[in-house]
């Protein structure tokens, strides 16, 4: 089975890779690395239409590697992928599907979104009251920018960057029934923010990698059939 690999942040790709193989030991992955696409998002204030041509070209580079599943790493893709979906013959997974369904489910009233970059925020959180819609729910979402806790990661400060994430994190205390980590940049401060909430912490790449681990048997189950 060949899996191809979507990033858009250096930092997120080894972690990422490492729990992917971890779960998948006997998957081939290809990794492909596109900054432009999260850091122009982030600047412009949005995702551009030649933004859109250049995850299209990028899509088309992944499929033609003869891969059977291309999976992203960046929430900030997650409603572009989504649109291009019926444009491939192969599956697409983004990053925050699973991560949305369990907010919605265990978010019954309330959810808060953490996010470091203002691009992740309005797709983690339409896709939460997607999921929320099909289970009759409402909640109220909550949506908390961190700013320059990218830009410290990204600049090799991810000292700085935690504390800021716990700084906004901190008024959430028995406030909500869960919390979503938007990016899976963020990941690793979910047991942090966690101890210090009190409330369940969701991040991405966890439950990316059980959504991937549940394609890939199926899809192995298909060509056995």
């Amino acid at each position: 089975m060949k899996i191809v690999l979507l990033h858009t942040v250096r930092s997120v790709m080894e972690p990422f890779i490492a729990r992917m193989r971890a779960a998948l030991p006997d998957c081939t992955f290809y990794n492909m690395l596109d900054e432009y696409l999260a850091m122009n998002a982030t600047e412009e204030g949005c995702f551009t239409s030649r933004n859109k041509g250049r995850l299209y070209a990028l899509l088309r580079e992944a499929a033609a590697t003869g891969a059977d599943l291309i999976v992203s790493s960046c929430s900030t893709l997650s409603p572009h992928l989504a649109a291009m979906r019926p444009l491939f013959d192969i599956p697409i997974v983004t990053v925050d599907d699973e991560m949305a369904r369990a907010a919605a489910e265990m978010g019954e009233h309330t959810v808060a979104v953490l996010a470091t970059a203002q691009s992740a925020i309005g797709p983690v959180r339409d896709k939460i009251l997607v999921n929320a819609e099909t289970m009759g729910r409402h909640p109220e979402v909550r949506e908390i920018f961190v700013p320059g806790a990218i830009d410290a990661l990204n600049g090799g400060d991810r000292e700085t960057h935690d504390r800021l994430l716990l700084e906004a994190a901190r008024p959430l205390r028995g406030k909500q029934e869960v919390i979503v980590l938007a990016q899976a940049s963020m990941a690793h401060v979910d047991r942090a923010i966690a101890d210090l909430c009190g409330c369940p912490v969701l991040t991405s790449p966890a439950s990316c990698v059980r959504q991937t681990c549940a394609l890939v048997e199926q899809l192995r189950q298909r060509a056995q059939a």
